[in-house]
């Protein structure tokens, strides 16, 4: 990977999360304005494949302990 100084890694997906921001919300508007679709299939289209991403990402940084729930499930039950 890049060796890039934490700084400059946080401002470099700043930026990249604000321009995705703003191309989301223009195409969102699109969809609703002139193609007619619901507000909330939208959304709802949106929230499944940012989910579906961030599943990926889980996957290819922690292989070994992908949707391991080990640590979570005492301290969900803790109380």
């Amino acid at each position: 990977m890049l060796d890039i100084s934490p700084s400059k890694k946080g401002a470099l997906l700043a930026i990249t999360g604000s321009i995705l921001w703003g191309i989301m919300g223009v195409t969102c508007q699109y969809l609703v304005q002139n193609k007619g679709l619901p507000a909330m299939w939208v959304v709802t289209i949106r929230m499944f494949f940012a989910g579906i991403v961030l599943l990926l990402a889980d996957f290819f940084i922690y292989k070994k302990n992908f949707l391991h729930l080990g640590r979570a499930e005492k301290m969900l039950f803790r109380c």
